[in-house]
């Protein structure tokens, strides 16, 4: 590895111009001196006990010699207390000087320099202000040049400074340097690259390799707080510097990995996506793939979905990593007699993304796993019946209920939601949805799941519907869940129902499925806007549609039921924006 060069000697010093190893190495001397004042002091005690004099005055009863020696023990007693209070007190005087130190040098600069990238990022986007622009690339410049990155080789070298400069240089490697001509997520746009954040990047991974190298791989702690943190800056740095990378700094930050980088937790694991695969460059890649199998193995086997685990690594950007997962993920979902390509779309697992945001596979097994207890199969029937596939979005009483009658033609509603959900806008309406279920099943009424993820999935299913029960029962209500656009709607990727969708014949007919003037209930955002998808779907169905005329989400809905036993409802939305159309005119 070509080495930062030492055009300027590192700074790491105070105002007083003194090092850390110096300031600690007076603390000590002084701290010794200490001791050896002490120690004299007791030794001339000691040896004033033992005089001629003493003996003589203790002949006639004075009794010196026993008070000099127990004076002597009390200075050395006292001296142990003493001496250990006064290394503790250096050690916590040394951090705060490390972190002065370590702010000036290290800590504000990379700030400050890291504000004006964000800064200048700002900037480039306006066509103006060409002065102001000018401006901030004199000042960027002239703070780089003043930093000065041997810095941080040194402060890696120094376990005073350890802890600070993880975080710091982690908070600066995070920032978006397209306008250094280097991309994020382009890792070809950074081989052969120049500039400060490269020459940072390199600083960390030759300080890196400078401890391996003096301190040995076993001598650097993973029960650091920092540790995790230290993982990731170098994952960053070996993206961002690439060149710094040749085979002696390869192989000993493989080693740092398998034999310290497996011990913190999986989830933070998942991140080291470069990591990852710089090790399988490295002797150590068998083992390390066989040790992060049995790690990954142990997730499925534990069970506990309550993190967010399972998600952080399958959406690895490390193929790996993701590899791994998904298998595992396959065979898990085998025993409940599904394919993972039936729901990967669905729970957003398809692509890698490094983002994990949502818990939606750790949601999904907790509640399979939960009404797969109740009733063994039901996952594998209402995925083939009814398309459910986010199980975690429905009280598992009303999943089990619509299992129990499947083959039954008893009175029903629907509740039909989309998979084309970017925001798990649908994955919050848990409550809404129970004390739906609670209020019909009063009147006699049962809910019928489904999911679709296209126009033409949602006919299919309300079809499927109609040809199992429509001879004796048709859909006393439906409640529509999809990402709503005014006109229009979502039903799922590139595809959208709008106003003209609904002319054709197929489309009307299906005006068919349902009771006389059913009531339908849009939880799409404004899709109750005049002249909308709400009104339309009012007038091709002659029904009775509630729906918002703003972005928002039901919050609540009360049910009734009339003379007939049909169930009306009275829908509520966080704001006054409710809209309601019977036969296609407002109500």
């Amino acid at each position: 590895m070509e080495k930062i060069g030492k055009t300027k000697n590192p700074n790491l010093i105070n105002h007083e111009g003194k090092d850390i190893d110096t300031i600690e190495r007076e603390k000590r001397e002084k701290i010794f001196n200490e001791i050896k004042e002490k120690r004299a002091e007791r030794d001339d005690l000691l040896k004033e006990s033992n005089s001629f004099k003493t003996k003589v005055k203790d002949f006639f009863g004075n009794k010196d010699e026993q008070y000099l020696k127990r004076k002597a023990n009390d200075i050395q007693k006292k001296l142990y207390e003493d001496i250990s209070i006064k290394h503790i007190e250096a050690e916590n005087e040394l951090n705060k000087e490390a972190r002065l130190i370590f702010d000036k040098t290290i800590r504000e600069p990379l700030l400050s320099i890291r504000n004006l990238y964000i800064e200048r990022k700002k900037m480039n986007m306006m066509f103006e202000y060409p002065k102001k622009k000018l401006e901030l690339e004199l000042q960027l410049k002239e703070e780089i040049s003043s930093f000065l990155p041997e810095n941080i080789i040194e402060a890696f070298n120094d376990k005073n400074f350890l802890g600070y400069i993880v975080f710091d240089i982690g908070n600066f490697l995070k920032t978006d340097f397209t306008s250094d001509n280097i991309k994020q997520n382009e890792p070809d746009s950074y081989v052969g690259a120049s500039g400060f954040p490269v020459d940072v990047s390199k600083s960390v991974i030759e300080g890196l390799n400078n401890v391996i190298k003096k301190e040995g791989v076993n001598n650097i702690s993973e029960d650091a707080f920092w540790f995790p943190e230290l993982l990731e800056i170098v994952n960053k740095a070996v993206f961002i510097c690439p060149d710094a990378v040749d085979n002696e700094v390869k192989n000993n930050i493989a080693e740092l990995v398998i034999k310290k980088g497996l011990e913190i937790k999986i989830s933070d694991f998942s991140k080291l996506n470069n990591l990852i695969d710089l090790v399988q460059g490295s002797p150590f890649a068998e083992e390390f793939n066989s040790n992060l199998e049995e790690k990954i193995d142990q997730v499925f086997k534990e069970k506990k979905w309550s993190s967010i685990v399972v998600s952080s690594l399958v959406h690895s950007t490390s193929d790996r990593l993701r590899k791994i997962t998904l298998e595992k993920t396959e065979n898990y979902l085998h025993t409940f007699g599904i394919n993972l390509s039936d729901v990967e779309d669905a729970w957003e697992i398809s692509k890698p993304s490094n983002k994990s945001n949502f818990r939606n596979i750790e949601n999904s097994f907790e509640m399979i796993e939960l009404i797969e207890k109740e009733r063994p199969g039901i996952t594998k029937q209402l995925l083939k019946e009814f398309g459910i596939k986010e199980f975690y979005r429905y009280p598992s009483q009303i999943l089990i209920d619509q299992f129990d009658k499947k083959d039954k033609n008893v009175p029903y509603g629907v509740i039909a939601y989309t998979n084309y959900d970017h925001n798990q806008a649908f994955d919050v309406n848990f409550g809404t949805l129970r004390s739906i279920y609670e209020q019909t099943k009063i009147g006699g009424l049962n809910i019928r799941i489904v999911e679709f993820d296209s126009k033409y999935g949602l006919m299919k299913r309300l079809a499927s519907l109609d040809n199992k029960y429509g001879n004796e029962e048709k859909i006393s209500y439906l409640i529509l869940g999809a990402h709503g656009m005014g006109t229009s709607f979502i039903a799922g990727i590139g595809q959208i129902v709008e106003n003209d969708n609904l002319e054709g014949k197929g489309v009307q007919r299906m005006k068919d499925f349902f009771i006389k003037n059913p009531e339908i209930i849009l939880n799409s955002c404004s899709t109750g806007v005049e002249g909308g998808i709400g009104q339309k779907i009012s007038k091709t169905y002659e029904a009775k549609v509630y729906a918002p005329s703003e972005p928002t989400a039901v919050a609540a809905v009360n049910v009734s039921f009339d003379k007939d036993h049909k169930p009306k409802f009275d829908v509520k939305y966080p704001s006054n924006v409710l809209k309601i159309y019977n036969n296609g005119e407002i109500f």
